[in-house]
């Protein structure tokens, strides 16, 4: 996974992501901590790997009180710079709330799931593109 790229570069870079790019990484970052067996420790954004075809790796967790208010955190930085529907942002602002309305992170992912696109895989491979082109551009002769 050497040429993955951390959702911390993006963020970083001229790349933007869209907000449903967002929820669909968002999602799948759940969804592979819930494989994991993992409901009270959540990566940060250098922890998030994502592979040219577009395949996300967590490369690590950091425990955490509050795995809601973590996961809407990631998701408001992911949106930051995006033109986000006004329902999206309220499900993330219930997510930040000192007292999150979710009680697990599969429940925010669940209302998540109003926003997300059909295929999430196609969702990713297209932004793992657009990261791969930039990354490209940037790179020095």
């Amino acid at each position: 996974m050497s040429d993955s790229v951390t959702l911390a570069s993006i963020l970083g870079s001229q790349v933007s992501i869209q907000w449903f790019e967002a929820v669909a990484i968002v999602r799948e970052v759940a969804d592979r901590l819930s494989a994991l067996g993992s409901d009270r420790a959540i990566p940060e954004l250098h922890q998030i790997h994502l592979s040219p075809e577009g395949y996300l790796d967590i490369a690590g967790v950091i425990p955490t009180d509050d795995p809601v208010r973590r996961m809407g955190q990631l998701l408001q930085a992911l949106v930051a710079h995006s033109d986000t529907p006004v329902q999206l942002r309220l499900v993330i602002s219930q997510a930040t709330a000192p007292t999150p309305v979710y009680g697990s992170v599969r429940e925010y992912s669940d209302a998540l799931g109003f926003f997300e696109r059909p295929e999430r895989s196609t969702v990713l491979n297209q932004l793992a593109a657009r990261v791969t082109s930039a990354v490209a551009a940037a790179a020095p002769d």
